[in-house]
Protein backbone atom coordinates (compact mmCIF):
# COMPACT_ATOMS: atom_id res chain seq x y z
CA UNK A 1 0.00 0.00 0.00
CA UNK A 2 1.39 3.01 -0.93
CA UNK A 3 0.51 5.92 1.48
CA UNK A 4 4.00 8.63 1.17
CA UNK A 5 4.02 10.75 -1.53
CA UNK A 6 7.46 12.34 -2.83
CA UNK A 7 7.93 14.88 -0.57
CA UNK A 8 6.78 13.24 2.24
CA UNK A 9 9.89 10.46 1.55
CA UNK A 10 12.29 13.19 1.42
CA UNK A 11 11.26 13.97 5.25
CA UNK A 12 11.87 10.17 6.16
CA UNK A 13 15.15 10.40 4.35
CA UNK A 14 16.39 13.03 6.09
CA UNK A 15 15.71 11.79 9.39
CA UNK A 16 17.28 8.86 8.75
CA UNK A 17 20.26 10.56 7.41
CA UNK A 18 20.53 12.77 10.16
CA UNK A 19 20.31 9.76 12.63
CA UNK A 20 22.84 8.06 10.79
CA UNK A 21 25.33 11.50 10.73
CA UNK A 22 25.04 11.46 14.59
CA UNK A 23 25.56 7.92 15.26
CA UNK A 24 28.60 7.83 13.07
CA UNK A 25 29.46 11.35 12.65
CA UNK A 26 30.14 15.00 13.88
CA UNK A 27 27.01 16.40 13.22
CA UNK A 28 25.90 20.27 13.97
CA UNK A 29 22.20 21.48 13.24
CA UNK A 30 21.23 24.44 13.67
CA UNK A 31 18.39 25.34 15.82
CA UNK A 32 16.44 26.93 12.60
CA UNK A 33 16.74 23.87 10.66
CA UNK A 34 16.08 21.41 13.90
CA UNK A 35 12.53 22.97 14.16
CA UNK A 36 12.15 22.85 10.10
CA UNK A 37 12.53 19.47 10.24
CA UNK A 38 10.71 18.45 13.67
CA UNK A 39 7.57 20.05 12.82
CA UNK A 40 7.79 18.50 9.78
CA UNK A 41 8.34 15.51 11.46
CA UNK A 42 5.07 16.03 13.65
CA UNK A 43 3.37 16.59 9.94
CA UNK A 44 3.82 13.72 8.79
CA UNK A 45 2.80 11.57 11.34
CA UNK A 46 -0.18 13.64 11.90
CA UNK A 47 -0.93 12.83 7.74
CA UNK A 48 -0.41 9.53 7.86
CA UNK A 49 -2.27 8.54 10.94
CA UNK A 50 -4.97 10.59 9.09
CA UNK A 51 -4.61 9.19 5.80
CA UNK A 52 -3.67 5.67 6.56
CA UNK A 53 -5.81 4.93 9.52
CA UNK A 54 -8.61 7.64 10.06
CA UNK A 55 -7.03 8.60 13.40
CA UNK A 56 -6.40 12.57 14.55
CA UNK A 57 -2.97 13.25 15.89
CA UNK A 58 -4.49 15.02 18.49
CA UNK A 59 -6.74 11.47 19.67
CA UNK A 60 -2.89 9.60 20.34
CA UNK A 61 -1.18 12.59 21.86
CA UNK A 62 -1.59 14.73 24.40
CA UNK A 63 -1.75 18.69 23.21
CA UNK A 64 1.33 20.25 24.21
CA UNK A 65 3.40 22.35 22.62
CA UNK A 66 6.89 21.06 22.35
CA UNK A 67 8.94 23.24 20.19
CA UNK A 68 9.11 26.76 21.39
CA UNK A 69 10.50 29.45 19.50
CA UNK A 70 10.98 33.15 19.74
CA UNK A 71 11.02 33.21 15.73
CA UNK A 72 9.27 32.35 13.43
CA UNK A 73 11.51 29.52 11.04
CA UNK A 74 12.60 31.42 7.91
CA UNK A 75 12.02 29.94 3.97
CA UNK A 76 14.71 27.37 3.09
CA UNK A 77 16.34 29.67 1.18
CA UNK A 78 16.93 32.14 3.23
CA UNK A 79 18.02 29.29 6.11
CA UNK A 80 20.61 28.17 3.48
CA UNK A 81 22.19 31.52 2.94
CA UNK A 82 22.37 31.97 6.94
CA UNK A 83 24.43 28.17 7.26
CA UNK A 84 26.53 28.73 4.40
CA UNK A 85 27.48 32.49 6.14
CA UNK A 86 27.86 30.27 9.02
CA UNK A 87 30.13 27.81 7.67
CA UNK A 88 31.94 30.50 5.93
CA UNK A 89 32.59 32.37 9.01
CA UNK A 90 33.97 29.31 10.37
CA UNK A 91 36.42 28.73 7.65
CA UNK A 92 37.89 32.15 7.79
CA UNK A 93 41.79 32.45 8.34
CA UNK A 94 43.36 31.59 11.44
CA UNK A 95 40.21 30.38 12.82
CA UNK A 96 41.29 26.95 12.96
CA UNK A 97 37.33 25.33 13.14
CA UNK A 98 37.23 23.26 9.64
CA UNK A 99 36.18 20.58 11.99
CA UNK A 100 33.39 22.79 13.40
CA UNK A 101 32.51 24.02 10.01
CA UNK A 102 32.45 20.18 8.41
CA UNK A 103 30.21 19.43 10.98
CA UNK A 104 28.08 22.33 9.98
CA UNK A 105 28.08 21.89 6.42
CA UNK A 106 27.12 17.84 7.14
CA UNK A 107 23.30 18.88 7.49
CA UNK A 108 23.18 20.13 4.77
CA UNK A 109 25.05 17.55 2.89
CA UNK A 110 22.61 14.73 3.92
CA UNK A 111 19.35 16.97 3.13
CA UNK A 112 20.75 17.17 -0.09
CA UNK A 113 21.22 13.51 -0.84
CA UNK A 114 17.59 12.57 1.08
CA UNK A 115 16.43 14.83 -2.01
CA UNK A 116 18.35 13.47 -4.40
CA UNK A 117 17.43 9.83 -3.07
CA UNK A 118 21.13 8.93 -2.38
CA UNK A 119 20.86 6.65 0.63
CA UNK A 120 24.79 7.22 1.55
CA UNK A 121 26.40 9.47 3.64
CA UNK A 122 28.69 12.23 2.16
CA UNK A 123 32.34 11.25 2.49
CA UNK A 124 34.60 13.61 4.34
CA UNK A 125 36.68 14.49 0.67
CA UNK A 126 33.36 15.38 -0.33
CA UNK A 127 32.17 17.43 2.10
CA UNK A 128 35.43 19.07 2.18
CA UNK A 129 35.03 19.89 -2.36
CA UNK A 130 31.68 21.17 -0.74
CA UNK A 131 33.90 23.18 1.98
CA UNK A 132 36.02 24.85 -0.45
CA UNK A 133 33.26 25.66 -2.76
CA UNK A 134 31.34 27.77 0.08
CA UNK A 135 34.69 29.51 0.98
CA UNK A 136 35.28 30.67 -2.46
CA UNK A 137 31.81 32.35 -2.65
CA UNK A 138 29.85 30.11 -4.57
CA UNK A 139 26.45 30.64 -4.51
CA UNK A 140 24.24 28.44 -2.28
CA UNK A 141 21.85 27.47 -5.06
CA UNK A 142 24.84 25.88 -6.84
CA UNK A 143 25.90 24.13 -3.66
CA UNK A 144 22.93 22.82 -2.84
CA UNK A 145 20.69 23.03 -5.65
CA UNK A 146 18.07 20.59 -3.91
CA UNK A 147 18.12 22.31 -0.96
CA UNK A 148 17.73 25.49 -2.26
CA UNK A 149 14.55 24.42 -4.27
CA UNK A 150 12.69 23.02 -1.25
CA UNK A 151 9.84 25.46 0.18
CA UNK A 152 7.94 25.55 3.57
CA UNK A 153 4.21 25.26 3.06
CA UNK A 154 3.22 26.93 6.37
CA UNK A 155 -0.42 26.00 7.39
CA UNK A 156 -2.55 26.92 10.25
CA UNK A 157 -1.93 28.83 13.66
CA UNK A 158 -1.57 27.58 17.05
CA UNK A 159 -1.91 23.86 17.81
CA UNK A 160 -2.95 23.06 14.24
CA UNK A 161 0.46 24.80 13.08
CA UNK A 162 2.05 22.45 10.28
CA UNK A 163 5.23 22.84 7.77
CA UNK A 164 5.72 20.36 4.64
CA UNK A 165 8.62 20.57 2.92
CA UNK A 166 8.22 20.56 -1.01
CA UNK A 167 10.93 19.73 -3.71
CA UNK A 168 8.45 22.10 -6.00
CA UNK A 169 9.59 24.92 -7.87
CA UNK A 170 9.70 28.22 -6.05
CA UNK A 171 10.06 31.85 -6.22
CA UNK A 172 13.62 32.88 -7.83
CA UNK A 173 15.82 34.27 -5.39
CA UNK A 174 18.10 36.29 -5.35
CA UNK A 175 20.84 36.97 -2.74
CA UNK A 176 21.80 40.70 -2.12
CA UNK A 177 25.79 41.12 -0.38
CA UNK A 178 26.05 43.74 2.22
CA UNK A 179 26.60 47.25 0.96
CA UNK A 180 24.72 47.15 -2.65
CA UNK A 181 21.25 48.20 -3.32
CA UNK A 182 18.45 45.87 -2.57
CA UNK A 183 16.02 44.67 -6.09
CA UNK A 184 12.91 46.24 -5.90
CA UNK A 185 11.43 42.53 -5.75
CA UNK A 186 8.49 41.49 -3.00
CA UNK A 187 9.30 39.77 -0.02
CA UNK A 188 9.50 35.70 0.95
CA UNK A 189 6.88 35.69 3.45
CA UNK A 190 4.16 37.65 1.42
CA UNK A 191 4.37 34.14 -0.55
CA UNK A 192 4.80 31.71 2.23
CA UNK A 193 2.20 31.91 4.61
Amino acid sequence: MKFLDADQAVVLRTFNGFRDAAQHYLLDASEDLLYVQTQAGVTLFRDILKGVFGIGLRSVLPSRVLPISTRAPNDMPIMLADELEEIKRLLKPGRRQRVQARARERTLAVMENAINEVADQPSDAELDRLLDRIAGGEEPHSIFPGVAALRLSIEGEGIDFSIRISKSEGLPIKLVRKGRPKPNVPRLSQFTR
